[in-house]
């Protein structure tokens, strides 16, 4: 009997034909599944083994991109917060996402109640200088990952790749105008703005491109309704000279 392509581990998320790549986005059960063709080459991969593995794709009409994302593990996701974004001018738009896996599915079953930390002195790996904490760990020790896709759309080229001062401007002033927005009209504060967060679309029939604010990973409610015991996501900022 022979195995499937998921039983062997490899990851079927993607088919490949000769020179090819497609990708299946689940319909789950309001729509049909959806079969979209990439161009091969991400445009934004982990730099490190430790990360939350964001990963990047320009769809072949070059009219969208996917993002496949681990998440922080909060509460409330990146999918989340791109909802609640939709109606909002200056920020990427969410067209369709999907859940692929979950830590919690992958670890049904396991008892980790009694699991033994160890901690790592001076910041070095080296597992002879670690101490082990003879602590229990709770059950739910382990966050709730998710590996999600989104479609998102306008598909844009970076803010350094500005042709001139006035279109620099101008993308910068069009960010900034949806980061208030989506402040002011759905109560969510991005919390990672930075260069490598905002993005030019494509020139319009007159020529003319706009800043479009992406990746809300890092945002955060402030609707007052935040929970008090969620981590608060890390916030960065880019000085500009």
């Amino acid at each position: 009997m022979f195995m499937s392509d998921e039983e062997l581990g490899l990851d079927t998320t993607f088919r490949r034909k000769d020179s090819q790549i497609y990708i299946t986005i689940p319909g789950g059960e309001d729509a049909v599944d959806e079969e979209i063709e990439l161009i091969p080459e991400p445009i934004y991969r982990p730099e490190t083994i430790v990360s939350r593995a964001n990963l990047c794709y320009r769809t072949k009409d070059d009219e969208h991109m996917v993002k496949f994302s681990w998440g922080s593990g909060a509460e409330r996701s990146e999918i989340d917060y791109l909802r609640l974004a939709k109606p909002v001018k200056g920020v990427v738009t969410l067209v369709r996402d999907a859940v692929l896996h979950e830590v919690e599915t992958h670890r049904a079953g396991l008892d980790f109640s009694m699991a033994c930390k160890v901690l790592i002195k001076n910041n070095k790996w080296c597992l002879s200088k670690g101490v082990q904490n003879e602590t229990s760990t709770p059950p739910d020790y382990f966050r709730k990952r998710k590996l999600t896709l989104a479609l998102l759309s306008p598909n844009g080229r970076p803010l350094q790749s500005s042709r001139s001062l006035r279109e620099f401007l101008s993308c910068i002033l069009d960010s900034t105008l949806g980061h208030r927005s989506l402040y002011n009209d759905v109560k969510v504060l991005h919390g990672d703005v930075s260069a490598g967060n905002i993005i030019l679309t494509k020139p319009d029939k007159n020529g003319k491109s706009e800043g479009t604010l992406i990746d809300l990973d890092m945002s955060t409610s402030v609707d007052g309704k935040v929970d008090e015991k969620e981590e608060m996501k890390i916030t960065a900022k880019i000085s500009i000279a």
